[in-house]
């Protein structure tokens, strides 16, 4: 289990947290039934001042999953200047 606290996004607010963020954002796609992979927390203590990380639970919010191709957890998935990469 982390111990450092990510960030959720959801449905209603991934345009403005993710697609409109200011810098890179790293999205991990999980299910309700899932915790983050652990390496997560060594990348938030690292990129911390370069890369936002944030999580979307796919049971959620399934139109974000569905718009990206996301039918299978866990996912990482890149967003820079409103551009996907995977």
């Amino acid at each position: 289990m982390l111990t450092t606290t990510l960030k959720e996004v959801t449905d209603t607010s991934f345009e403005a947290q993710v697609l409109n963020a200011s810098g890179p954002v790293l999205v991990c796609y999980k299910n309700a039934d899932e915790e983050p992979p652990a390496f997560l927390e060594k990348f938030v203590e690292y990129y911390a001042d370069r890369l936002t990380i944030v999580t979307l639970n796919i049971d959620e919010n399934p139109s974000v999953a569905a718009k990206y191709g996301v039918f299978e957890t866990p996912l990482l998935m890149l967003f820079k200047d409103k551009r996907s990469f995977s």
